[in-house]
């Protein structure tokens, strides 16, 4: 809201319209519609992949507290459903340093400034799917929240290799929670986000 200008004010005319239009081009129009810019950098896209359903789970907590869109990372050939066939494939494009070709991106990625990025932990790194997403994805600039599911082996080193495909991004402090405390973790995810200022 601009302040109004007294008729007494001494201030030159020509002064006082230049400072109007340097102070109203700075933010926005005098609608009181906010800054566009600031809008995108307040928007989250959660993407994440989930093999068995637990960090999908984790996903949607976050979706319903901080009221973000969603976008589940899915590879082109999915995993093998059975889950020695699955580890044994996980291990071999791992070490390998495979990155599978995904079914599809997010066609709107320019317009969120947050985006959570969720994966199980898989060798004690992120899933060769979200290695795909992070590597092709254009995240320069882009504030980035990490989050894992995992057996026994808690964070690892997921978040340090987002934070390596992600080099020109902020990383904010990530959430990991063990499988069988998924259906559980609701007032975790709740107290995670508060911790980082993203919701009340």
């Amino acid at each position: 809201m601009y302040h109004q200008v007294s008729h007494k004010c001494c201030i030159p005319l020509k002064l006082f319209l230049l400072t109007f239009a340097v102070f109203g081009a700075a933010i926005g129009t005098g609608t009181g519609s906010p800054n566009k810019n600031a809008k995108k950098m307040d928007k989250a896209l959660i993407v994440y992949y989930s093999w068995s359903g637990n960090t999908r789970q984790i996903a949607q907590y976050i979706r319903e507290f901080a009221d973000a869109d969603i976008f589940e990372i899915k590879p082109a050939k999915p995993y093998p459903a059975d889950y020695d066939e699955c580890v044994k494939q996980a291990e071999a494009d791992i070490k390998a340093n495979r990155r599978p070709p995904l079914a599809q991106m997010p066609a709107n990625l320019a317009d969120y400034g947050i985006i959570f990025v969720g994966s199980p932990n898989w060798w004690s790194t992120i899933a060769p799917p979200v290695a795909s997403f992070l590597a092709t994805a254009a995240l320069e600039g882009k504030t980035i929240v990490p989050f894992c599911t995992h057996g026994t082996g808690g964070q690892a080193n997921l978040f340090a290799d987002i934070a390596k495909l992600a080099p020109q991004s902020r990383m904010l402090g990530g959430f990991a929670i063990e499988d069988k405390k998924v259906g559980a973790a609701k007032p975790e995810v709740q107290k995670w986000l508060k911790n980082l200022g993203m919701i009340k």
